[in-house]
């Protein structure tokens, strides 16, 4: 009879156990539906409520922390996170969500020790690595990240934002081709991220390579990475080139959409202007530009040249340009060229020498020793004027090379 009695309490307790359980459970459950719809207070109540019947229910911990966290309640978040560890000990998430407050909050060094933790409790765990690796780019450290992200990648990681986060590290290292590698697979992963587009064509700008930056600028550009910047590169990569439509375009809408305030967006345009034989419009930009920036001399000179193209009527201000250019440095070769140049255009050849001998003085460029030679030859100094073309044709200047071998035996 005793043992019947026993029996049953036995069997009523388990029962009453197991209603407690399902009670406790359902409402967690519940609570983690409230949190997903962000009614955070609500969800509170609920994992409150099982915290109270069961102060070890890890993961009602954790979830009311990360309710007190959308909250900005970051005390009682890490509370109930730690909470959560003391509950479970390799409790991993709990680790991981504190360790994200802790970076958040600015205290690095409890976030590190997290990072350190999950490390140990999990060697293997990727993302522990990722994150102490973006706390490492955030915190400049740069080797250890570079540590953390190839752990993660030999981990074989599908995250493109690894790749992306060690090519970055390789680019600033000057390690090109790496960085190449990197965004490469960056993009194979993920091939929608316009990020990994627009740091490959970096790379390859870098390297000089031009023309395989420019689909890479088209695609960071149709995949939203869209700035001044990114046009900028791609309106100099199609400048240098020599597309100048397409650059002229470029430049129009970093001016026109972009309202820039950068000098040298003006000045790329306004050189185009020149060479394509549209002076008032390269006049307009290198006006601008000197608005922008009065002591830019190169602007000056370069106006002076666009002025002096357009005919009698505008010497006087182009010579008043060049003038300028030379005042504001005086150890500008070019500028004393340029200037130079506009004196034996205008068969003003006292002048031009004068300009010519400086600028070969401070520059000692094929151009330099041409046109100093071409004077001399116009003043029939014939003998020094072959020195000069013979020169520059050593140079390799272009224009000397067949007046040098016509008129210098």
């Amino acid at each position: 009879m005793k043992i019947k009695f026993t029996i049953a309490l036995l069997h009523l307790f388990l029962m009453w156990s197991g209603a407690f359980s399902q009670s406790i459970n359902d409402v967690y459950d519940g609570g983690v539906e409230k949190m997903k719809k962000k009614l955070y207070e609500e969800a509170i109540k609920d994992f409150s409520f099982v915290i109270q019947k069961d102060s070890y229910y890890f993961n009602a911990l954790h979830d009311r922390a990360m309710c007190y966290a959308a909250q900005n309640k970051i005390d009682l978040a890490i509370k109930d996170l730690t909470a959560s560890i003391t509950a479970k000990k390799d409790f991993l998430q709990s680790f991981l969500d504190r360790a994200d407050i802790y970076y958040k909050t600015n205290k690095t060094k409890e976030a590190l020790a997290d990072y350190e933790q999950i490390i140990k409790l999990k060697p293997s765990y990727i993302l522990a690595y990722e994150k102490r690796a973006t706390l490492y780019v955030q915190e400049k450290n740069n080797d250890l990240a570079l540590i953390d992200l190839s752990k993660a990648i030999e981990l074989k990681t599908n995250n493109e934002n690894c790749y992306i986060q060690r090519g970055n590290i390789y680019q600033e290292s000057n390690k090109i081709n790496e960085a190449i590698k990197d965004y490469t697979t960056a993009i194979t992963i993920n091939p929608n991220n316009g990020m990994s587009y627009y740091k490959r064509a970096q790379c390859n700008i870098n390297l000089q390579k031009y023309k395989e930056a420019i689909p890479d600028l088209n695609k960071a550009i149709e995949l939203k990475i869209v700035n001044e910047e990114v046009y900028f590169q791609r309106a100099s990569a199609y400048n240098l080139l020599k597309m100048n439509d397409k650059a002229l375009t470029d430049y129009s809408i970093i001016i026109n959409t972009y309202k820039t305030k950068k000098p040298e967006v003006y000045s790329k345009r306004g050189l185009i202007y020149n060479e394509l034989g549209q002076y008032a419009n390269a006049v307009k930009d290198f006006s601008k530009v000197i608005t922008l920036d009065k002591t830019n001399f190169e602007s000056y000179f370069n106006r002076g040249e666009a002025y002096a193209k357009q005919g009698k009527t505008k010497d006087p201000l182009a010579l008043k340009d060049f003038s300028k250019a030379i005042e504001l440095n005086s150890e500008s070769g070019e500028a004393y060229l340029k200037r130079g140049i506009y004196y034996f255009d205008k068969k003003k050849n006292d002048d031009a020498l004068d300009d010519l001998n400086k600028a070969v003085k401070l520059t000692k460029s094929g151009l330099s020793y041409y046109y100093r030679g071409a004077v001399l030859y116009e003043m029939n100094k014939t003998a020094e004027a072959c020195i000069d073309l013979k020169k520059a044709k050593e140079l390799g200047c272009k224009e000397a090379i067949a007046k040098a071998n016509n008129l210098c035996p």
